[in-house]
């Protein structure tokens, strides 16, 4: 995954010149590596391995101990794998590595560390796990997640992003995406948790909340956005579970434009236990027969600023919040269970009326996972590995005259 911009790719061609291709491919043809673990062992730091798709999985637990890219070798298939990408800090993986695995379906497995590192970076992008999971919960990795789909597990991480993925949780007992603490890679940067369908898992306990997004970092800001949310009908589970809160003057914390449907009546569909950071809480639709509580703030803080909501619950907004009364209470939209789209309701053109909002199509934000630039449409056209994509941009969404510009663009091409 190389960032768009001309210095950086200059600065990759150079890096890049001296390394090398190995190929893995279960034959040996050609003298290829017959296994994915003898490639690595085989590689130096900055090195490519492409493999090649293999109908019988490889049946091993590739170990990862420097800067990698693993990646399929042929455009739209993926390589199988039964078996677990472990990244491993204590074969001394040197600070600042990047680490990239893209075009893998894990049969059984997951990818993840156990031990933290120094400021290595791990990207995986347009894979596929059957059955397993993705963690990085350890101090100095930033995890980067980008078009991958994890048919039976959950995500982890500290620092990074998880945009464009489909997570389904339900036969887990785990929460959807969980963000941790991690003080030692305190910044003012967003990480940023944007564009995913997401299906909360299938699990009651009072101890154990299984939502679809958990946040635990007063670290880093949150930007939270776009996000289709699938509640079950289990009782304590939310959608969105905000327990911490980076404060400070440099950003807001966003948690805007996203989808929570689902029938359980028990608990918060949106719960936000933040005391003294500015959280702007603006045009979600929260929506379900029988939905008992909606909204909820854990204590009055003049910092929230909830607005151009769309609840549909018994309890649409907790006592603590101040309603400015642009916020829908009614319900009444028709929305796609599938996907999140708002078929018809007030929520088309009834989110917030600042251009910074505002729809691709230049109209007025529709609230929920599909309005303002941000779109969940952006990511859902990533579906599958063909082609080289823009996952991520990050840009202004107000540029006033003689402004400098900044735009960050990550992307990648199988």
């Amino acid at each position: 995954m190389k960032k768009h911009f001309l210095f950086t790719l200059l600065t990759v061609a150079a890096t890049n010149l001296f390394s090398a291709d190995l190929i893995v491919d279960v034959t040996g043809v050609g003298g290829a590596y017959t296994s994915i673990s003898a490639a690595i062992g085989a590689s130096s730091p900055g090195d490519r391995i492409l493999v090649y798709p293999n109908v019988s999985p490889f049946s091993e637990n590739p170990n990862i101990v420097h800067s990698l890219e693993i990646t399929t070798a042929v455009e739209g298939e993926y390589f199988r794998l039964a078996g677990s990408f472990t990244v491993n800090p204590w074969n001394n993986i040197p600070a600042n590595s990047e680490i990239t695995i893209s075009g893998a379906q894990l049969m059984s497995g997951n990818i993840s560390t156990p031990y933290p590192a120094t400021n290595c970076k791990v990207n995986i992008v347009g894979c596929k796990l059957d059955n397993g999971y993705m963690s990085f919960n350890s101090d100095g990795y930033v995890m980067n997640m980008a078009n991958d789909s994890l048919m039976n597990g959950y995500a982890l991480l500290r620092y990074g992003k998880i945009v464009g993925c489909y997570i389904n949780a339900t036969s887990t007992s785990s929460r959807a995406i969980y963000v941790g603490p991690s003080a030692p890679q305190a910044s003012n940067d967003y990480i940023y948790i944007v564009g995913n369908h997401i299906k909360c898992a299938n699990w009651s306990n009072v101890w154990t909340y299984t939502p679809g997004i958990w946040w635990d970092s007063p670290y880093h800001f949150a930007y939270i956005a776009n996000n289709f949310i699938e509640r079950q009908n289990t009782t304590y589970q939310r959608g969105i579970d905000y327990r911490a809160s980076k404060t400070g003057g440099a950003k807001d914390n966003m948690i805007v434009n996203n989808t929570i449907i689902g029938t359980q009546a028990g608990e918060w569909a949106m719960y936000i236990a933040s005391y003294n950071s500015i959280n702007r809480i603006y045009n979600n639709i929260i929506s379900g027969v029988g939905i008992q509580y909606g909204i909820a703030v854990a204590a009055y803080n003049l910092n929230n600023f909830v607005s151009y909501n769309h609840v549909e619950a018994t309890n649409a907004l907790g006592t603590s919040i101040l309603d400015d009364g642009t916020n829908d209470l009614g319900g009444g939209n028709t929305i796609d269970g599938a996907t999140g789209n708002v078929t018809s309701g007030n929520a088309i053109d009834g989110g917030h009326p600042d251009a910074a909002y505002t729809d691709l199509d230049l109209t007025t934000n529709d609230a929920g996972c599909y309005g303002g630039s941000y779109s969940k449409s952006n990511f859902d056209a990533m579906v599958g590995l063909t082609g080289c994509k823009t996952t991520f941009l990050i840009a202004p969404r107000r540029v006033l005259v003689g402004q400098t510009i900044d735009i960050e663009g990550e992307g990648f091409d199988h």
